[in-house]
């Protein structure tokens, strides 16, 4: 063979090679609609019929206990159970100091709260070389081993109220400063479901949630700045339950308040006792044969399926009442609607649905546990997980086929990558043989 000839060949070869240009690195936006039921309470919501139809929907969401918000949002953060994380409660407490936080918003500036165990994926992202941001997402406002979000705003009742404009901000972020993953949290639906029920005021909440969906689907078929490499993935972190005053209990209608250290308690679903000092067996044995709607354990002993009770967080006595029945320390304004009961029950329940080249087409998953999200995600971006308590045969039926092939020649996003490396590997096997011939 002519030298020359194959001298140019293999100048030319080389710079084909070298000329492919790899496809836009996915991106995702994870969209948390804080207490969505898997059924969407009843209400229309024809923006996720959309992703279901062009994407993957499934049966529901087994979220974790406690079906609180917090715990719920930071194990589908850090793809571990609540006992692993540590983020045990909505309030930040801890029971040497008796610090314990007021509500949402002053938990959500709780760094010591967050910075307990795990990874959220965030930080996963941006350690390994990709840039993240939370949009008032639980612990993303908070620096996590000293690493905050590369763009983040914090949680506030007051600002962004249209879900529309937190949209707008979110793909500025994505495309105009190249983030590869964002959180975006919306809380107005649980807030209204607390304060009104299953109620008109909710279901026109519930027309804005699906608003924002919509819009969000609108930019991803239209705008030629997104294109084909976003993932959207909706999701809630727990469901939501209908209570009433008739169900509600007076803790200290069974034991005296004098027998307590400290106390844990917000919504009336769940709560942890602290009983001074010699006092555990007479608060524990009380409670127990105090009403049938209430369960009691020693934190030792309470059950693993929970997956809960193993944190050194946790008080001495840990409860939680059945469907519906709610403990306070003593009965005053009861919720209209509320969560934080068993996570087997259907009623707290939450959703999953997904679309984008990752994902396949019209297909409807099995049920899941929450804590598979987190790994889904660092698979769809390309990062090695943290530890976490996940499993890939759980979702992976939801990705197109040649998903988790990285160098075989297939067809859509990440199998670019595959396409690509596949073209070097044949151009040095190819180059070594005219090197050869030479």
């Amino acid at each position: 063979m002519d030298k020359a000839f194959c001298l140019g060949l293999l100048v030319l070869l080389t710079s084909l090679v070298n000329s492919q240009q790899k496809p836009p690195k996915e991106k995702i936006i994870f969209l948390l609609v804080d207490g969505l039921r898997w059924d969407r309470l009843g209400y229309e919501m024809p923006a996720l019929d959309t992703i279901a139809q062009n994407g993957v929907r499934a049966e529901w969401l087994d979220g974790v206990f406690v079906t609180k918000s917090a715990p719920s949002m930071f194990s589908i953060a850090t793809g571990l159970y609540v006992e692993s994380h540590g983020v045990v409660h909505n309030l930040a407490f801890d029971a040497a100091t008796h610090e314990m936080t007021g509500g949402w918003s002053e938990t959500m500036n709780s760094t010591w709260w967050f910075n307990f165990a795990g990874e959220p994926l965030w930080i996963t992202a941006i350690t390994q070389g990709l840039s993240a941001g939370s949009f008032m997402y639980p612990g993303g406002q908070t620096p996590i081993d000293g690493i905050l979000p590369d763009r983040y705003i914090g949680y506030s009742t007051k600002v962004y109220q249209n879900l529309v404009d937190r949209a707008k901000v979110v793909f500025d972020w994505l495309y105009e400063d190249n983030l590869d993953v964002v959180f975006l949290y919306v809380g107005k639906l649980d807030d209204a479901l607390h304060y009104t029920g299953f109620s008109g005021e909710t279901e026109r909440v519930a027309g804005e949630v699906n608003e924002l969906i919509s819009y969000i689907l609108a930019k991803i078929a239209v705008d030629s700045n997104v294109g084909d490499n976003l993932n959207f993935i909706v999701a809630s972190d727990h469901g939501m339950a209908k209570i009433s005053g008739d169900k509600a209990l007076s803790l200290f209608d069974y034991i005296n308040e004098s027998k307590v250290d400290m106390l844990v308690s917000d919504g009336g679903s769940i709560f942890q006792i602290q009983p001074v000092e010699g006092a555990l067996e007479e608060v524990y044995s009380t409670l127990s044969r105090a009403h049938p709607s209430i369960n009691i354990f020693k934190k030792e002993e309470f059950p693993s399926r929970f997956h809960y009770g193993n944190n050194p967080r946790n008080l001495a006595l840990i409860g939680y009442m059945d469907i519906g029945w709610t403990l306070f320390p003593r009965v005053d304004n009861v919720s209209a609607a509320g969560h934080g009961y068993d996570n087997d029950d259907m009623t707290m329940k939450s959703l999953f649905y997904a679309q984008g080249p990752s994902f396949r087409h019209g297909y409807l998953a099995n049920h899941f546990e929450s804590v598979n999200i987190y790994s889904l995600m660092c698979e769809i971006l390309g990062v090695v997980p943290a530890p976490n308590n996940g499993s890939r045969n759980t979702y992976k039926d939801m990705l197109v086929s040649e998903h988790p092939t990285r160098v075989t020649v297939t067809c859509g996003a990440t199998a670019l990558n595959g396409c690509y490396a596949a073209l070097l590997y044949m151009g040095t096997i190819l180059a070594k043989f005219f090197v050869l011939q030479l």
